[in-house]
Formats: C-alpha cells, structure tokens, sequence
C-alpha cells in the first residue's frame, strides 16, 4: 500500500465508534501529532490543538458530518491506520484475474 500523503484521497475504513463514516472519501489535508496545533481546512479562522492523548493523525476533509465541538462540518482527525488510499500503486492495474499489470490494456492470453 502507498504512503499516505497530502492531497491524496482515501477511505475511512475500520471506524467501531463513528460506524457510518466508514466508507466514505476523504481528501487528506496533512498529518498531526499530539500537542500540535491546526487550522481546520474548511474554517482556516479556527485553529484547534489536537489533544496530547490521541495518537497520531490526519486531518481530512470530506463528507464528514458537523462535530458538537466546531463550527463547521466536513473535516476530521483519523488515525492513519483508517485510512486507505484509493489512488493506484505505481501506475500498476489489475486485470480480470486479480493480478497486477504494468499497464492498462495490458491482455492475459486464454488460448491453450
């Protein structure tokens, strides 16, 4: 799997609490540690520390519902370990049978 990176877009994989986020797009904005502070994407007014007790993150933006704590929706924090990139993996593609390819329109012969 790819390293994640800014501007690259995932899915929210693997949530137990916040089940309905699970499966959804997210743009990823930048990684965050414990104690650091950041401007929510969607509102750069409001800056926010994350706390010293999560572990690490990103912040992401996307179809994320409005949090009790902000003034606006449509950003999150997420542990990189739910997070999956949905971009491919060094310009490789799957074929028909499940199995990497170098190129698109690369053909598998059936005949025998």
């Amino acid at each position: 799997m790819r390293p994640l990176k800014p501007g690259m877009l995932a899915m929210i994989v693997g949530l137990k609490k916040n089940t309905k986020l699970n499966g959804r797009c997210v743009k990823l904005i930048q990684p965050v540690e414990p104690g650091e502070s950041f401007a929510i994407p969607i509102a750069p007014f409001e800056v926010r520390r994350y706390s010293k007790n999560n572990p690490s993150g990103w912040v992401c933006t996307g179809d994320i519902p409005k949090h009790l704590t902000s003034i606006v929706g449509g950003w999150g924090v997420f542990k990189p370990q739910n997070l999956i990139p949905l971009e491919d993996d060094d310009h490789q593609f799957w074929d028909d049978t499940g199995i990497y390819n170098d190129a698109p329109g690369f053909i598998r012969s059936t005949v025998k």
